[in-house]
């Protein structure tokens, strides 16, 4: 029988490596701009992971809301952390630690604790709309970095003014668009909730499992075209499995005696 909660472990190794990755961003940018403890340049693939391994965080969370329930619990949780990252953020600069430009405003805990919490309204929307939509947010909220406002009151989008700063940024838009082409992954590449890649004793769960007295197969079973493997006291059947079929003993008449 299957396991209810058995993991997807490929999308728990790219999560784990993506925590990986961002806890050595973090630590290397630190050094560099924080402390200016140390001084070179960032090499190309520390600038493409710094730039695009939100998008990655997204796209598996995306993923993940489809296969799982209590969206909106998580989004609390997830949600809170963020204001918690803000708050600290925000007693650096006022006691003077660091600049303004240290505080977090909408970083990536808040933008995934929103998707999540925005996800009750999407996830009802059929699998080709969630496609298209998580493609247009997409696009367009790049489009919108070109965009200058006024004011700073709606930054949570990605409409912000030329002064605003924010040392962690990753506004709705477009992430909510990477969000929703996760969850369009998860209604079509992981619709079975199964991993892709099962391993060891995940390939075999599919197997029928039939229980003999005396370890060979039942009397009168048919097994067409299956696979039949069998130790004492069990059979295990790959192919199609019909109901046994007990044969009574049929009594032979006397020598002699008449039909």
């Amino acid at each position: 029988m299957k396991d209810k909660n058995q993991r997807i472990w490929e999308l728990d190794a790219f999560r784990g490596l993506c925590i990986l990755c961002m806890v050595v961003i973090h630590f290397v940018y630190d050094l560099r701009e924080l402390y200016q403890l140390v001084s070179f340049d960032y090499p190309a693939i520390f600038v493409l992971l710094k730039d695009w391994g939100g998008v990655l965080f997204l796209l598996i969370s995306g993923i993940s809301v489809t296969l799982g329930r209590k969206s909106v619990r998580r989004g609390l949780l997830v949600f809170a952390c963020g204001l918690i990252c803000t708050a600290v953020t925000a007693g650096l600069y006022l006691l003077d630690y660091q600049p303004v430009d240290i505080i977090i405003w909408f970083g990536v805990l808040h933008c995934l604790g929103a998707c999540m919490l925005l996800w009750p309204v999407f996830g009802k929307l059929p699998v080709w709309a969630l496609g298209i939509l998580g493609t247009l947010l997409m696009v367009g909220g790049y489009g919108l970095r070109y965009i200058t406002a006024p004011w700073d009151y709606l930054a949570f989008l990605g409409y912000r003014s030329a002064a605003f700063t924010s040392s962690d940024y990753f506004p709705l838009l477009p992430n909510l668009g990477w969000f929703l082409l996760g969850a369009w992954l998860g209604r079509t590449v992981y619709r079975e909730k199964r991993s892709l890649f099962p391993r060891g004793a995940d390939a075999g769960e599919g197997d029928q499992v039939v229980q003999h007295e005396g370890g060979g197969p039942g009397l009168g079973q048919e097994d067409p075209g299956g696979t039949v493997s069998g130790q004492a006291g069990q059979q295990r059947v790959d192919g199609p499995v019909q109901k046994q079929v007990e044969v009574p003993a049929r009594r032979l008449a006397p020598l002699g005696a008449g039909v």
